[in-house]
């Protein structure tokens, strides 16, 4: 199993409880974002990011951790909507950026379109990977459906992601600087948003 594999793996779990705990506590779920950090020490191998906002503000904040802590793998954790029908039945064509949340506007969410939490994953090398998780609010919780597998992450994420790695980062726009305390200095710009929290530290 590869690094982004085991790591999807990871967050693949981490996505369930983040989201089952959202929705029992009636809060919002959170974009995650989480890199992996070969080269610091074992306590920052891997950052995990809660982020309370939009799509655009979730691919900020991954810019700013690829580049500040030299990531080699990101993972992105998104709430999204899933088709379970190939065309969109308003219209009989294929489903087009926006028509899911469009359609759900006027019929609700239920068997043709349904909430899922959307995890991709990204290297440094230029691999990419992605999964769909379906769920459904009901009066006893949140019930999880049949795990979809992606070809490829689609959208604006991964165009965004591979500009990302292609930028410097910290260490080598500061060489010399000790990697540790250039990561330290990343996570504060980071996390010092009222919109971003580092979530619980994971160990991979």
């Amino acid at each position: 199993m590869t690094p982004l594999e085991e790591l999807m793996d990871v967050m693949r779990d981490n996505a369930r409880r983040t989201f089952v705990d959202a929705r029992t506590e009636g809060a919002r779920i959170p974009n995650l974002v989480t890199v992996l950090t070969p080269d610091l020490p074992r306590a920052m191998r891997l950052v995990p990011f809660m982020v309370f906002a939009d799509t655009d503000r979730t691919i900020e904040v991954a810019k700013m951790a690829i580049c500040g802590l030299n990531a080699s793998i990101v993972v992105i954790v998104s709430d999204t909507w899933h088709a379970r029908r190939e065309n969109n039945p308003d219209t009989g064509q294929p489903w087009v950026t926006g028509e899911m949340s469009t359609y759900v506007e006027a019929h609700g969410p239920g068997d043709v379109v349904t909430e899922a939490a959307l995890i991709t994953g990204h290297t440094r090398e230029g691999d990419s990977t992605a999964i769909c998780l379906p769920y459904e609010i009901k009066a006893d919780g949140l019930w999880w459906g049949k795990e979809v597998a992606l070809d490829q992450p689609r959208g604006i994420v991964p165009a965004e992601i591979d500009r990302a790695f292609a930028l410097p980062t910290f260490t080598s726009v500061h060489p010399g600087e000790p990697a540790d305390e250039c990561a330290i200095v990343a996570l504060r710009a980071i996390a010092e948003s009222d919109d971003v929290m580092l979530a619980e530290v994971l160990y991979f």
